[in-house]
């Protein structure tokens, strides 16, 4: 499919503009013609490569490759073994609680903030230790970072179910 006048690759935008009147034997013009013809195609490499990536199709095959990668993280990270019952625990609780809207707000963004990191955790290790894998440095710093980061998701999510449960539990054992 022909695209602004261009085929899609640089070369074909140099051999368009070769065959133009763009292209001119003079330097100085020939410099700002060809940054101009430049310009164009990029332009227009950058619409039809929106067009390609949002056309039939695209949006429904981004949520299918998305929802593919959540249920491969469920499915082979055995953090989520301990993740999904504490958030299960969380939700059950705030029912039997019936907490008000705004920490059912708090407790669904801690929750998925530690899905969330616990996913970007698994990706991370996944590229790490594929097939050519190398033990760098940086690569377990790469690692560890991302360690430390559901480490802390799952603090904060901690923190947040003390800062909504632990009253009510008090007042609960106090007989209130």
């Amino acid at each position: 499919m022909k695209t602004c006048g261009f085929h899609g690759s640089y070369a074909s935008a140099i051999a368009s503009l070769r065959s133009s009147r763009l292209w001119t034997n003079s330097l100085r013009e020939s410099k700002y013609r060809l940054a101009d013809g430049w310009a164009r195609w990029v332009a227009c490499s950058k619409r039809a490569g929106r067009a390609a990536r949002n056309g039939p199709g695209g949006w429904r095959r981004k949520f299918t490759v998305a929802g593919r990668g959540i249920g491969r993280a469920l499915l082979t990270e055995s953090s989520f073994r301990v993740h999904l019952p504490a958030a299960a625990s969380a939700v059950a609780a705030g029912a039997w609680f019936r907490v008000a809207p705004g920490e059912w707000a708090a407790l669904a963004l801690a929750i998925g903030g530690v899905f969330t990191a616990e996913v970007f955790n698994s990706a991370i290790e996944r590229l790490a230790r594929g097939p050519a894998a190398r033990r760098h440095p940086r690569l377990r710093d790469a690692l560890d970072m991302a360690a430390g980061a559901v480490l802390l998701a799952a603090l904060t999510a901690v923190a947040v179910a003390a800062a909504i449960f632990l009253p009510r539990l008090l007042d609960l054992a106090a007989g209130r």
